[in-house]
């Protein structure tokens, strides 16, 4: 996913960085060489919640990829593209793709979920 980095936050030994995309703002944990504020990056995004069918993975009413930074965490509404039987779930985010693992009983592939996670980062892949 392409995001602009916005503002960057040292918080501790962790890096953090409010950015802006198409599918919209908020904030994130940084890996890799530390970002210039007011420059595009291409991240991967990667999700470290306990991920629970019902409980932070729900579906969605909205058919529409998005964004929103929530509190501490992030919103992200996607559309699930493939679902192994381990739970390795892999969703649609606009021209992105997130992986996840979540437990408990899935809904059915080219449903549009809604993620509620507090532990997410990016991956700088422009290296």
């Amino acid at each position: 996913m392409k995001v602009l980095i916005t503002e960057v936050q040292h918080i501790g030994e962790k890096c953090f960085v409010l950015f802006q995309s198409k599918l919209g703002n908020g904030k994130a944990l940084w890996n890799g060489n530390l970002p210039a504020v007011n420059n595009e990056y291409h991240v991967e995004i990667e999700i470290h919640d306990h991920l629970m069918w019902g409980d932070n993975m729900i579906s969605s009413p909205s058919m529409q990829y998005h964004i929103k930074q929530m509190n501490d965490g992030l919103i992200l509404t996607g559309e699930i593209e493939s679902i192994d039987d381990d739970g390795y779930t892999v969703i649609r985010l606009g021209e992105s793709i997130v992986c996840v693992e979540a437990m408990g009983v899935p809904l059915t592939i080219g449903t549009f979920v809604t993620i509620h996670a507090n532990d997410i980062a990016f991956f700088n892949l422009n290296y």
